[in-house]
Parts: structure tokens; C-alpha cells; sequence
């Protein structure tokens, strides 16, 4: 018997993802009030964003931080608008993504933070799609 060839045509619907980001654990720290100004470092654990929603649309993540208090009293008064830096040490776009232009930027420079948010991650309209890998931030 000789091999018989066809067609089918398949139908379906594809529908857009989510945009979501994976907010990072922040290891606890705490200091001693000494009258001079003092680094304190705590490891701020990988945050992930992905772009599955398949519009090329922007977008952007920011982060702001809570007051500081001393005995449950916020002192955020005192210490001007910001009072945390944030000090990136690795942040990359994942390889296999499919990058348009250029792919999603992370900060590359320490970044101020307070109880206003500050930018910590971006991509351009048509350059973040897929996900991203784990970018890592250093508090301090």
C-alpha cells in the first residue's frame, strides 16, 4: 500500500500573558546609633520581571523605601528624602530573550532611595518581552 499524504487545518486561540514582577527578599539589619554616619549592609535577595503580555509595550519597576523608625517613631523627618542606597551588583537581560533593539536595563549605579519610588529596571517599548532572569541589588 502506498503512503497517503493530507491536510488538516488546525485552529486556536492565543491569548496575552501577564507583566509580572517577583518582589526580593531583604535580609533584616539593624545599627546602633552612634552620632556619625554609619554603612550598614543587607543582602537584598534577586527580583524577576516577566513580560508575557506580548504588546511591546513599555516597562518600568521602581521601589521606595519605608520610613526608619527608633522605638516605633519614624525619624524619616530628620534624615531628608531619602535614607537607603541601593548598590547594584549584577543585572542582566536573559540571553535567550527576543530582544528587538535592546533588552531591559538595571540600574548600574547606586540609586537613593525614600519614600519616593526611584527607578530600578526598564525596558523600551519593543525590547523586554520574555522573561528575565534574577537581577540582584546590594543594599547598603
Amino acid at each position: 500500500m502506498a503512503a497517503q499524504a493530507a491536510t488538516t487545518d488546525a485552529t486556536g486561540t492565543l491569548s496575552a500573558g501577564s507583566l509580572s514582577n517577583t518582589a526580593p527578599a531583604i535580609t533584616a539589619f539593624t545599627g546602633t546609633l552612634s552620632g556619625v554616619n554609619q554603612t550598614v549592609r543587607a543582602a537584598v535577595g534577586a527580583w524577576n520581571v516577566n513580560d508575557a503580555v506580548g504588546d511591546a509595550a513599555a516597562y518600568h519597576v521602581t521601589v521606595s523605601a519605608g520610613a526608619p523608625t527608633i522605638a516605633g517613631t519614624s525619624i524619616a523627618g530628620s534624615l531628608g528624602s531619602t535614607w537607603l542606597v541601593l548598590t547594584p551588583t549584577t543585572a542582566t537581560a536573559d540571553p535567550s530573550n527576543p530582544v528587538l533593539t535592546a533588552g531591559p536595563t538595571a540600574v548600574a549605579t547606586p540609586v537613593a532611595l525614600g519614600a519616593t519610588a526611584a527607578p530600578i529596571d526598564s525596558a523600551a517599548a519593543a525590547t523586554g518581552a520574555g522573561a528575565g532572569p534574577p537581577r540582584r541589588l546590594l543594599s547598603r
